[in-house]
Formats: C-alpha cells, sequence, structure tokens
C-alpha cells in the first residue's frame, strides 16, 4: 500500500513537563462538543471534533495572588484568559476517534450533588487518532517528550490540498524562516516550518513545503513533485531516536558514527544475552564477562540492516567506529580478553600485557577489527600495546581511571579511515614496550603517559606507521580531524611543558599546569608541521577538533576551569566550563575563542562534556555535549525558541554561525539523571546529523514513530538508545510571494500595489515589475501607470549555501473612470432635528454606486443623492462615490458636507451627580456663558451667579437653563442622591498559632459582611471564626443608604524548635534556637537539660540559644533535652522534645 505522511509539529514556547502531557477522554464531566482534553503548562488544549481549542490563562498571576500577594486588593483583581480554536475545514463530521493504550492509573470528577452527572474512571491516553476526518485521510494526536504533536495519514486515493485549517480569535504571522506565530497577550505559541522527506530504500530525498496562510485559513504547499510511491514525511527536527531492541541484559552505550548514506552505527557493551544479533551475524552469542555489541540502521532508523557481538571471555569495550565509502566498518577499542577472536593475518594476535599483583584480571590492550558491510564476516583484527596498559580514561573530574565502564567520560581513543582506506589511530599509553616503526617521530618514553598515532592497514596485518608522542609528564590524544592535505590535525591535552612547538605557534609556552594541546601531523613525512599549546592558568583540555572545509581554519572544542579568553562580538556564556577556538590552518593565528557550557560557579567542573563538534552545511559550526555525571542538576545553558526541548534535560547541543558571533539554535535533550554516556566517541556528518548514542534506563525518552524498536524490551536494565538529530539541515531557498492583503491581481492605473514576500531562506532578493524597472527591497511596493498585463518575477537567492529559486505572478491593469461629486456646506439653528443634504454628480454612470455616512445619522435610504439627515448625530457628512464591481475601473471619490451652529456654547453641570449623606452640602457650578435660571421641580428658584450650594433632605434633580446672546436655550442636569449615615467596627486585631483559628468581635447597627467571603464559613455573623494560613486582614461592611467599613488584622506566627544543631564555628547550625516565624511569639522559658537530668542552659529570650557548651567547656556529642514555654496571643504553649548535637 502507499501511504502519504503529513507530520505537522507544534511547539509552545512556554517551558512544563513533556511527560505529563496527555489526553484525558471526556465522559460528561466537560462540554459534549470536547473530545479529549491535554493540559499544558498555561492552560489547555481541547480536542473537538473539528480541530483544536487553546485555551490560555495568565498563570503568573495566578501564582501571585496564590502565594505572593496577601493584599486585600489581590481578590479584586481580574485574571486573564485568552482562547483561539483552529477549525478543520470541510472535514468529515462523522469521523470516529481510535486511542492507544490507556495510561496506569484514571481520574475521577464529582461536579455537583448528582452522582448522575460525576464521571469515575477517566482514563489518559499518550495517543489519538481521528479516522477519515477526510476521504482517505487520518489525523492522529501524540504526546512526546517534546510537546503535542499532530500529522496526516494520507492513503492512496486521498486528496492532502483538502487539509485546511481555519484560524478564529487570533491572526497567525509567518516569518521568513517559514515559522508560524500565534502571537497572544499572554505569549507567542510557535509552530515550526515543516521539513518534508521521503524515505526512498536506504536514501532520505527531502522534498520542499511551506505553510500557506490566507484569509484566517492555514494550509501547506509542497513547492515540488515527489514520487507517489513512497511516503511523504513533513517533520521539523529528530531524523530518527530508537531503543536497542536488546532483552534480558543491561547494554551500555560508548560510540556512534555514520555511513555516506546517512545510516547509523551504534557501539556498546552488552552484559549477557538478549542481544538483537541479525541473521548470518560474525558473532551470535555472548561470550563471557562484557563483550562489544553492534547494530547498523538505515538513515531513517525504521530497519536494523545488521547487529553483531564481538568479544573473548573477558572486559572488551568499542571506544571508536569508522565507515569507508564501502559500508566497511572499522573499530578500536580496549581488550582484556586473552581470546578475542583474531584472524591468521593478524599483526598481532595475542594480548600484551600481564597482570599486575593487586588485579585478578590481566591489563588491557587496544584492539582494532574491521567487518565487511553485512557484519557476517571478521575482515581484519589486531591487538596493539605493551606491557603496561592501554587507552587509560582522561576526564579533569578523574583524570587518570582505569575504570571504562564509568559513565561520561572522555574516549581515549579515536580512529578513521583515510582516503587510501588505511586506519589511522589515536590514543595513549603507559607501556615502555608499545611498538613503534621505524619512521616514528618519537620512538621513546617519555613521561607516565604517552599519546600514540598509529596506522593500520584495512585488513589490521599491517602497522604502517606508529610513534609516541609525550613529554616529561602526563600527555593524551583525545580527536582528529583531516585537512585538505590529508595531513590529521590532532587534539589532547598534557601537563608537560616539552612538547614539539615551532617559531610560528600561536602559543609555544604552556600556560598553565595542565592545558590544550594542538598539532599537525603530515603522513607524507612522518612529522609534526605545526602545533600550539591553548590554555589558562587552570585546568585546559582540549577534547574535540574540527577543520572548516571551506577556511580551513582549525576549531578547538574543550573544557576550562580557567580564565579562558572571549573575544570581542562573540557569543559567550560566562563563566562556561567549555571553550571554542578557532585557529588558522597553521595554529599560528587566533580568530575567535569564546566560552560555552555550564556556568562553573554552580558546580563542581566539568558539568557539561564535550561530545561532538562539526559544521552544518551553510557555514555553522554545531556542538554537543552531556552532563557530566548522573548526579540530577539543571544545565545553565540557554536554548532557542525553536528548541526541540526547551525544559532542561542530560544533553546540550548548539549551533553557531562561524564566527561565533550568533547562537543560532539551541536545545536540550533527555532526562538529566537517566540519560548519559559512556566513554566513547560519536559524530556529526557534513549536513549537520548528529550520531549518538544514550545509555539509560529511560523509558520516555522520545522515540520516533515507525523506528526499529520504539519500545524498551528489557525493563528497568540500561538499554542503548540511539538517535539521530539534524541539527544544521540545508538552508534550500524557495522564493514565493504573494500581493499583500487587500490587494487583487487586477487593478486600476494607477494602481500601486505591495507585495508580501514569503520567501524562505533567502537573504537576496532581485524584483522584475515587467516594466522595466526592478527592486532589491524584501517587500516593495510598486505603481503601475499605464494599463496592460505585466509579468512580475521575484529572484530570491542566498551566498551561504548558494541556493536559489524563482516566483511568478502575473498582474493586469486597466483605465480609470473618475466621478465629480458636488457638494455644499450649510448652518442650521439649535433644535433642528431633520434636515436635507443633496450631492450633484457631474458625470452620472449607471455604475457608479452612492454611499453616506455616518449611517447612524441618515433617515433615509443612502443610496442616493439626496438624503434626510438627523443633525444631532452628526455635524459631518460623506458622501462617497464608487464601483462595487472590482472588475470596472471606477475611482472612488467622497466629498464632506459640514453643518455649522450659531452657538458655541457647551453647558454642564460639575458634578453632575452627586452621593450625600443626611446633613451635607454639595456646591453645584454651571458652565458657558449667558442666563443661568435654576430649576428645582417646576419652579425657578435662583436666578443670580453660575454657582449654588444645595443641601437637599431628599435625593433631588437639580436643572439649570441658560440663555446665550443669539437666544439659544441650553439645559443641564445635576442628581443629588440622599443617603443616611452610619459606623461600623472590626474589632481588634489578633495574634494567633499557625493551624489555629480566631473569633473576630466586629460590631454593625445593621447588617454585617466580611470579606473576602471565601474565607469565612458565615461572613454574616458579628462574630465569625477564621483560620488563616498567614497573616490576613479582614474587612467588615455595613450599608444602610449610606456606607461603613472597617478592618481587623490577624497575624499568623508559630515558632519551631530544631531537632538538632552543629556548633562547630562553621557559621551554619552553630546554635540551638526557639525559631519564631515572623514575630510575635513571646519566650517564658527555655530549658536545656542532659542526659543526666541536669540543666546545661536557661533563658527567657528567644533571641538566645544554646551554643552547644556548659560553663565555658562544649559538651559531649549525643542527645540533650528541651522544655520551652512560650505566648502567641492570648496562649501560652509548653513544647517538650530531645535535639541531637554533633559536631
Amino acid at each position: 500500500m502507499k501511504h502519504l505522511y503529513l507530520l505537522l509539529m507544534l511547539c509552545l514556547n512556554w517551558t512544563f513537563s513533556f511527560a505529563q502531557l496527555s489526553f484525558t477522554e471526556n465522559k460528561g464531566q466537560w462540554e459534549k462538543e470536547i473530545r479529549y482534553k491535554s493540559p499544558i503548562a498555561d492552560g489547555a488544549l481541547f480536542i473537538t471534533s473539528g480541530g483544536l481549542v487553546y485555551h490560555l490563562v495568565d498563570m503568573d498571576k495566578v501564582h501571585a495572588l496564590l502565594h505572593d500577594d496577601t493584599s486585600a486588593a489581590r481578590y479584586s483583581e481580574t485574571i486573564d484568559h485568552y482562547a483561539f480554536r483552529m477549525t478543520l475545514q470541510q472535514h468529515n463530521p462523522n469521523a470516529s476517534f481510535t486511542t492507544g493504550q490507556p495510561e496506569p492509573g484514571y481520574e475521577n470528577y464529582f461536579s455537583g450533588r448528582d452522582p448522575a452527572a460525576w464521571a469515575t474512571a477517566v482514563k489518559r491516553y499518550q495517543e489519538v487518532t481521528q479516522e477519515q476526518v477526510y476521504d482517505n485521510i487520518d489525523l492522529k494526536y501524540y504526546a512526546t517528550t517534546q510537546g503535542l504533536k499532530y500529522e496526516f495519514l494520507v492513503r492512496p486515493t486521498g486528496d492532502p490540498s483538502l487539509i485546511r485549517f481555519s484560524i478564529e480569535g487570533i491572526t497567525p504571522e509567518i516569518d521568513r524562516d517559514g515559522h508560524l506565530h500565534y502571537i497572544t497577550p499572554l505569549g507567542t505559541i510557535t509552530e515550526t516550518a515543516p521539513v518534508c522527506y521521503q524515505l526512498i530504500g536506504s536514501d532520505t530525498v527531502y522534498i520542499p513545503s511551506v505553510f500557506r496562510l490566507k484569509d484566517q485559513v492555514l494550509s501547506f504547499e509542497l513547492k515540488a513533485p515527489f514520487d507517489t510511491r513512497y511516503p511523504l514525511v513533513i517533520d521539523p527536527d529528530m531524523v530518527f531516536s530508537t531503543y536497542s531492541g536488546g532483552t534480558t541484559s543491561n547494554f551500555y552505550a560508548y560510540t556512534s558514527s555514520y555511513d555516506n548514506s546517512g545510516k547509523m552505527y551504534s557501539g556498546g557493551i552488552a552484559w549477557g544475552p538478549g542481544w538483537p544479533v541479525s541473521l548470518g551475524a560474525f558473532q551470535t552469542q555472548f561470550n563471557g564477562d562484557v563483550d562489544v555489541c553492534i547494530i547498523k540502521f538505515n538513515s531513517t532508523g525504521t530497519q536494523r540492516l545488521m547487529s553483531t557481538y564481538y568479544g573473548g571471555s573477558g572486559e572488551d569495550i568499542p571506544l571508536a567506529i569508522s565507515v569507508n565509502a564501502a559500508e566497511e566498518v572499522a573499530i578500536g577499542g580496549y581488550s582484556r580478553s586473552r581470546d578475542l577472536p583474531m584472524l591468521t593475518t593478524s599483526y598481532d594476535s595475542t594480548l600484551n600485557n600481564t597482570t599486575r599483583s593487586n588485579q585478578s584480571e590481566p591489563l588491557g590492550d587496544l584492539f582494532v577489527i574491521t567487518f565487511n558491510a553485512a557484519g557476517t564476516q571478521l575482515t581484519g583484527a589486531t591487538y596493539l600495546g605493551g606491557t603496561d596498559d592501554e587507552a587509560s580514561i582522561i576526564t579533569a573530574a578523574n583524570p587518570y581511571t582505569n575504570d571504562r565502564r564509568i559513565n561520561s567520560k572522555t574516549s581515549p581513543l579515536f580512529l578513521r579511515f583515510d582516503n587510501n582506506d588505511h586506519l589511522w589511530l589515536i590514543s595513549n599509553t603507559s607501556s615502555n614496550d608499545f611498538p613503534v616503526t621505524a619512521n616514528a617521530f618519537q620512538s621513546l618514553p617519555g613521561g607516565l603517559t604517552d599519546g600514540v598515532l598509529c596506522r593500520l592497514n584495512k585488513q589490521c596485518s599491517q602497522l604502517l606507521f606508529s610513534s609516541r608522542i609525550g613529554g616529561s609528564e602526563r600527555d593524551f590524544l583525545s580527536y582528529f580531524d583531516y585537512n585538505n592535505q590529508q595531513q590529521l590535525v590532532i587534539s589532547g591535552f598534557t601537563k608537560s611543558t616539552t612538547l614539539p612547538v615551532f617559531s610560528n605557534s600561536y602559543n609555544a609556552v604552556p600556560p598553565g599546569d595542565e592545558d590544550a594541546y594542538i598539532f599537525i601531523f603530515d603522513p607524507a613525512t612522518s612529522l609534526i608541521t605545526n602545533s600550539t599549546y591553548l590554555g589558562t592558568a587552570g585546568i585546559d583540555e582540549a577534547l574535540k577538533v574540527a577543520v572548516e572545509p571551506a577556511s580551513q581554519h582549525v576549531y578547538v572544542l574543550g573544557i576550562t576551569n580557567g580564565n579562558y579568553p572571549v573575544s570581542a562580538g562573540t557569543y559567550a556564556m560566562p563563566n562556561g566550563n567549555a571553550f571554542l577556538h578557532i585557529l588558522d590552518s597553521s595554529l599560528s593565528l587566533s580568530i575567535a575563542s569564546t566560552r560555552t557550557g555550564h556556568d562553573n560557579t554552580l558546580g563542581v567542573f566539568p558539568n557539561w562534556l564535550p561530545t561532538a563538534i562539526g559544521f552544518g552545511a551553510c557555514d555553522e559550526v554545531i556542538v554537543t555535549g552531556i552532563q557530566n555525571n548522573l548526579t540530577p542538576y539543571t544545565l545553565s545553558m540557554p536554548v532557542t525558541p525553536n528548541a526541540y526541548q526547551a525544559a532542561p534535560g542530560a544533553f546540550w547541543f548548539a549551533v553557531m554561525d562561524l564566527s561565533l558571533q550568533q547562537l543560532k539554535y539551541a536545545t536540550f535533550l533527555g532526562a538529566s539523571g537517566l540519560d548519559h554516556i559512556h566513554c566513547g566517541q560519536h559524530q556529526l556528518d557534513k549536513r549537520g546529523n548528529l550520531y549518538h548514542t544514550i545509555c539509560s534506563t529511560n523509558g520516555n525518552f522520545p522515540i520516533t514513530a515507525g523506528s526499529w524498536s520504539p519500545v524498551k524490551q528489557n525493563g528497568n536494565l540500561l538499554d542503548i538508545i540511539s538517535f539521530k538529530f539534524e541539527l544544521a539541515p540545508p538552508r534550500e531557498v524557495i522564493a514565493d510571494f504573494e500581493l499583500a492583503p487587500g490587494y487583487n491581481d487586477i487593478g486600476c492605473a494607477p494602481y500601486t500595489v505591495t507585495f508580501r514576500n514569503n520567501s524562505v531562506n533567502a537573504r537576496f532578493y532581485h524584483w522584475d515589475f515587467g516594466d522595466g524597472s526592478s527592486s532589491t527591497l524584501f517587500e516593495p511596493f510598486h505603481t503601475y501607470d499605464r494599463e496592460g498585463q505585466y509579468r512580475i518575477i521575484l529572484y530570491a537567492s542566498e551566498d551561504i549555501c548558494h541556493s536559489h529559486d524563482s516566483d511568478t505572478l502575473i498582474l493586469t491593469v486597466k483605465k480609470v473612470t473618475d466621478p465629480r461629486l458636488i457638494t455644499r456646506d450649510t448652518v442650521i439653528c439649535p433644535g433642528t432635528e431633520t434636515l436635507r443634504l443633496e450631492a450633484l454628480l457631474a458625470n452620472p454612470d449607471s455604475i457608479i454606486h452612492i454611499d453616506w455616512q455616518p449611517a447612524d445619522a441618515i433617515l433615509s435610504s443612502r443610496d442616493r443623492l439626496h438624503i434626510t439627515a438627523d443633525p444631532r448625530r452628526s455635524l459631518q457628512f460623506t458622501v462617497k462615490a464608487f464601483n462595487k464591481d472590482p472588475l470596472a475601473c471606477v475611482l472612488t471619490r467622497e466629498a464632506v458636507i459640514r453643518i455649522s451652529k450659531y452657538d458655541s456654547l457647551a453647558v454642564l453641570i460639575d458634578p453632575p451627580e452627586s452621593h450625600i449623606c443626611t446633613g451635607d452640602t454639595v456646591m453645584l457650578t454651571v458652565s458657558g456663558e449667558g442666563q443661568a435660571d435654576w430649576i428645582k421641580g417646576l419652579h425657578i428658584f435662583h436666578r443670580e451667579g453660575n454657582s449654588i450650594y444645595a443641601n437637599p433632605d431628599v435625593s433631588s434633580v437639580y436643572t439649570v437653563r441658560v440663555t446665550d446672546t443669539h437666544q439659544c436655550v441650553y439645559y443641564a442636569d445635576a442628581r443629588i442622591t440622599v443617603t443616611d449615615t452610619i459606623r461600623v467596627d472590626a474589632g481588634p486585631d489578633k495574634v494567633i498559632r499557625y493551624g489555629e483559628t480566631v473569633s473576630l468581635e466586629g460590631y454593625s447597627p445593621y447588617d454585617y459582611f466580611w470579606y473576602p467571603p471565601s474565607l469565612f464559613s458565615d461572613n454574616t455573623t458579628a462574630q465569625p471564626t477564621v483560620r488563616p494560613l498567614e497573616t490576613t486582614t479582614y474587612y467588615l461592611k455595613s450599608t444602610h443608604g449610606c456606607t461603613a467599613m472597617d478592618s481587623v488584622r490577624v497575624i499568623v506566627t508559630n515558632a519551631r524548635i530544631p531537632n538538632a544543631f552543629s556548633p562547630n564555628g562553621d557559621g551554619i547550625n552553630d546554635k540551638f534556637y526557639v525559631l519564631q516565624f515572623r514575630d510575635n511569639v513571646t519566650l517564658k522559658q527555655f530549658s536545656i537539660y542532659n542526659r543526666y537530668g541536669e540543666r546545661v542552659f536557661y533563658t527567657e529570650n528567644i533571641a538566645d540559644g544554646w551554643d552547644g557548651s556548659y560553663k565555658g567547656e562544649p559538651c559531649d556529642l549525643g542527645v540533650y533535652f528541651y522544655y520551652v514555654q512560650y505566648i502567641i496571643g492570648e496562649k501560652q504553649y509548653t513544647e517538650k522534645g530531645d535535639v541531637t548535637l554533633m559536631r
């Protein structure tokens, strides 16, 4: 069956716990329209039969009112809400819903007193599918650790162009990168631009696509044809992730790599049987202790292509993988097995190391093996080492441990094929007799640990080159890359001060005790040609290095606890535990440097350990890394708004421009405290895809749909999670434009149009307007003075990936008719209620339509040249001549008739409305010139002056009549409301102990109303009982005509007695106090007794505490007993117990 998959991901900017995201069924607890509800951090998401409804709440204000604001005013605050809807247009109203397996547990909803309205055993799901939402199209919603996703499954006869959402309640925006933004008053929701691809065999074919938004309707458009025989996937980020499929045993993740077609290779160790070996695998059985386990996936992680064990009876660990063009796999690692599978042609088929007196197992050797592409045949194998140990684990936190099973440590080995299919390998040795060749640039041991650089043929039968590199101290090599001359650019770090340097070295002198060291090795001469130290006065270790293909600049990624230099203008993370340094191709010039990683001041160095460095397809540098141990803590690095996972996790990845000035993308991944790695190498390909493995018990890692092993199959044991993450995909330019809203492709000369540029990934624009003129603006406007048909072309391009595209639009411009309106102004007298207005049309035509405004001031039909108007509603009227048919070019003309009055007098009484109590007086003042007559009832009672004092006994209306010099008469009214005066008393303030109740003592001559009412069981009595949990002000109000109000404050406090203290002089818990919450606690007595009943301390001052001494001498460690009496408010309390004295 042919399938067309359309996957659109919705990413919310707000950070929340994705693991809690699920879909709760509606069993009558909500409105019938709702089928499922999913909670989000700032509200809820509702799934209906017709689409999605977002309901957002200002949770910051909710939290502030509930937890921070203790004032009475908080109860008058308004909580802001916002909602908008995404409705599927013309969908099948009879589409049914299906669900995946329910989550453990259920929810109950008890609303009201009628059990028939209760909803019980309500289930939650991670997946909901709306089947046949369109003909042969299903809509699937599901929860992942990065949020909600929805995807469309389009069957062979389905039409993807039918998929459209109508947006109500908000106007989305599409930015230049193609992302869709829903900007609300409570924040912005971003839906990332779709990335489309097809899986054809083992290849991934990308199909450009964009969002389309027109007239509040959202759809998407495929910008290139696709092969309908294969699935099409639209997905923004994770290419794939999968569990290993292993069962019954623990499996540790160590290393990963890739081949030219994007397939992934993962390596780890198996602690027993259960590895999913493939048919015909080289080794199908577990041999003992720990064995190497290797697995190969296709480029989308949906198929296991090869899987095998490799190992002997001892400890065998893979540390690096490399794959050549023929997909032959090379693995380098560490072994303590004397019986590793070898070949008759092996360079060295015997484990060289001895067993130390304090160890039961032999010391280990390096090993290098090669497999054919199918993993069925061992094509090369050898041990490599001397009689002491090899490949010591290297890390600043524990520099020289030999436990290679420790998590999150830097790999002590790396290997890679060269252009001749030979294998270059770097590692370190403690053996004085590590094999070296005659052409070695250093043959003799230098110090305790030396780096080693070796070259083997693919069959591992010949050691073509081998040399040590080391000074008098410890020296380690960590990684290498090839430059354009196939020279090896190698990173490492050293405590030695005598490593080779040159006159042009950027830094020929070691800056500190342990420094990064970079050097270039030329295979043609077998010599080091360039080198430099890098670092500070602290610890600096270069862990990764990469050569940028275009500039040949050397990018060095490492860790530091010193004050590593930050170049001006670079993007830096203050106190970051990692450095990123750019050197020129000769290592003689520093281009730029900056700091990244976790803030060194927030934890033990190094908290973030780099795992890979590489480049995207379009001038980007990528760095990746992980927490350095399993102790959960929060990494301090930032993420970008389009992060795959905004919540902090175990991994952090970042993409920067090549000059290190801009953080273009950053994301977390995984779960802190669960996900980790072991000491192996991981890599990025040239398209910006990260190939990585994780060792974890995490059964909720974001596994992609359709992966090889979507479910963890070994229970709570550790498993290898493999993932491929597209961190910096190629930016293909898509030229796309349209006329801006309000413009049509048919217009009237002179026709000025504005263009909306919807192009994606472009930097430069050239507009050909079709009339001989052009523009390079992003969104220009242009005027067409003459009638005609114009072909408009937009050429879009960018200069980083050198991509370009064009788009075309046809515009028709017609000749124009100009209507001529004739009107005149008029003058009316005060009191005029209606008048006739008229306009003349000098060139009448049946296609010209007439409209008068404002509509509410017109008493007759508005589509005629003469009307009856009401000047009381408006003194200005506009008549418009226009054409309703957009295809006929008639200009819109307007004329204005202004109506003036003789008077300019404005009569107002200040104040227009008053509320007074019995016996009060209010002054009324009239504005405006003329004779003022004050009227109460039907009689004139005052004719002198513009102000009067009114003190009515009852509520009254006062009227003033003003006559101006034109004998125009104006009236104005003022209303005075008279009410009685009362007094209330809320009683004295109270002090209580936390958790207790108190009765208020109020007085009112009439009714009682205490508020906030939600804090009272009965807020209408004189002496209500309250139980505040914090200091609270209550208000008593009584209304009887006039309103009276008074307040009372209930102060809540408490006393707490610790159960231990440590008087050791460190300034923390050095004294044993009676602790009071706020003030208002009075101490009666505080006594402390030793176990013999002897009182060793006494005080009546709550500020005094016992310092752990008696009669000037420190007391023994142990348990002492206290007796405390204190007063809160009107009550006395007694507490006794024991306290432990520690030092």
